[in-house]
């Protein structure tokens, strides 16, 4: 097997036409360099170099092979180059709450890459409390999620806010209603957020404190799931206020106006330099969906 080192030392008695030379050039004793460039000329089945007494010349061959020695020599510095470059490069983990549009984080990141290239930014997305997991543990530096009225304000940061409203397709016979009254519910094909960070923590439920139970047809824990099935006619939802996707329309609650807060936590021993970057930059977007 050929080993790198041995291509620099063919390089090197070519490049001066002396393996005399060449040897206090690398460093090195002659025997030892003779013997490497043997051990070379062996793997090969061909010899590079024409010995004559007063130095060498390259084979035909070894012409060839010179040419291919430097491409190989070149493309591993440009790897390793690019090794040391990116791990150099600061990595900023982030966890998103999995009921956020995957739109509006990637428009984001996307305007958050422009300003900062060298930046790597690695994506985890799960509920609320797995994202607290994470953050305690140092999984992630920073996570996107719904803040309550107890969060810290010195680990916190709010972005936005969203009112929660029932997602029905275009033809629906709520779609043209200024509201709708959550006892009409009852048995309507309903789509249910598992994960959803407000509805899932209430016990009893909304619909159990209004004594009707929908018809949940299917369960997703993404939004953008939640979005392509009411779409596509499957049933309705309680959820985030986006900006209103093609084929859905949102219809209020008759007295209830739920929200949620949207925000930034970290803690103190997360990366802080990239964590305060991402902070600073977070803080003057818009993260309307």
């Amino acid at each position: 097997m050929i080993e790198l080192y041995q291509l620099t030392y063919f390089l090197a008695v070519a490049q001066r036409g002396s393996f005399t030379a060449a040897a206090n050039g690398l460093n090195i004793s002659q025997p030892s360099l003779s013997t490497a460039i043997k051990k070379l000329e062996n793997e090969l089945k061909t010899p590079l170099f024409v010995r004559r007494w007063r130095g060498v010349q390259l084979t035909p061959a070894g012409d060839v092979f010179r040419e291919k020695a430097q491409t190989i020599l070149s493309e591993y510095e440009s790897a390793l180059a690019s090794l040391r470059d990116f791990q150099a490069r600061p990595t900023l983990k982030i966890g998103v709450m999995c009921t956020l549009q995957i739109s509006v984080i990637s428009r984001i990141l996307k305007a958050f890459r422009r300003l900062y290239p060298e930046i790597i930014v690695e994506l985890h997305d799960t509920a609320i409390d797995e994202l607290d997991r994470w953050l305690h543990q140092g999984v992630v530096d920073i996570i996107i999620t719904a803040l309550d009225q107890s969060a810290d304000p010195q680990t916190t940061q709010s972005l936005f806010e969203q009112s929660l409203l029932l997602g029905v397709p275009l033809n629906h016979p709520f779609a043209q209603r200024d509201q709708v009254q959550l006892t009409e519910l009852h048995e309507q094909p309903y789509i249910d957020r598992i994960k959803c960070e407000i509805l899932s923590k209430m016990s009893p439920s909304i619909f159990e404190m209004a004594g009707i139970q929908p018809n949940i047809v299917y369960r997703a824990d993404h939004e953008e799931w939640v979005i392509e099935l009411i779409r596509a006619e499957l049933g309705v939802s309680i959820m985030p206020q986006w900006q209103v996707p093609l084929g859905i329309t949102y219809i209020p609650l008759a007295g209830m106006q739920p929200q949620r807060r949207i925000g930034l936590q970290w803690n103190h021993q997360a990366r802080v330099e990239v964590v305060n970057l991402f902070r600073m930059f977070a803080a003057e977007q818009n993260w309307d969906g």
